[in-house]
């Protein structure tokens, strides 16, 4: 069920790349609930670090992407969020969309 949102709805994007950590999804959610922001959409793929660099990662290297689509009733606390999510542990990038 990938179904795009409506542009009315979707006013940003938020990227992240982190390690493949069983608890990072469950932290992302705690910085969310405690700015208290519901985001419209969560969108969580797992890639093997292989498929990333060319085929020469570990065999057990691996790498979480999740967008987080946010509302514009989220806009205000867009800036904190993302300063919250760089510095989980875990945390490779984060990037934002205007």
């Amino acid at each position: 069920m990938n179904a795009a949102l409506p542009p009315t709805l979707t006013t940003h994007l938020v990227s992240v790349v982190a390690d493949a950590d069983p608890g990072l999804l469950a932290r992302l959610s705690g910085v969310l609930a405690r700015l208290e922001i519901l985001p419209l959409q969560i969108y969580s793929r797992l890639h093997q670090d292989a498929e990333r660099r060319g085929g020469q990662a570990d065999d057990n290297s691996a790498h979480l992407e999740i967008d987080l689509y946010l509302s514009a009733a989220s806009a205000g606390n867009k800036d904190r969020l993302v300063a919250l999510l760089r510095a989980m542990v875990g945390v490779e990038s984060v990037a934002t969309s205007a």
